[in-house]
């Protein structure tokens, strides 16, 4: 049987045109509860989708490309609760100029 969080993950995955195992490592999957890492995926997505546009290409791209304003990889800042933070946080700060 599938677990919810598990199903998460491939749905973010496929959102964002990543694979999963790209996200097996994402913090929030295990530091949060279920209803939570929903929303702060949806809420990466929406950002997202936002910034680059509903194309999972470029979404995958932004994921995986060095950001010089987040001094890393937002992929890899992810793997930690404070990185989703920041990632929501350059996300919103863009998005809402």
């Amino acid at each position: 049987m599938v677990s919810d969080k598990s199903e998460a993950l491939n749905a973010l995955a496929d959102q964002l045109g990543l694979n999963r195992h790209e996200l097996e490592k994402v913090a929030v999957f295990t530091h949060f509860s279920e209803a939570e890492v929903r929303e702060l995926m949806k809420l990466l997505r929406l950002r997202l989708n936002a910034l680059v546009g509903n194309d999972r290409e470029n979404m995958a791209h932004w994921m995986r490309t060095y950001n010089s304003g987040l001094g890393a990889m937002p992929l890899e800042l992810i793997r930690t609760p404070e990185g989703v933070r920041a990632v929501l946080n350059y996300l919103d700060f863009f998005v809402t100029r």
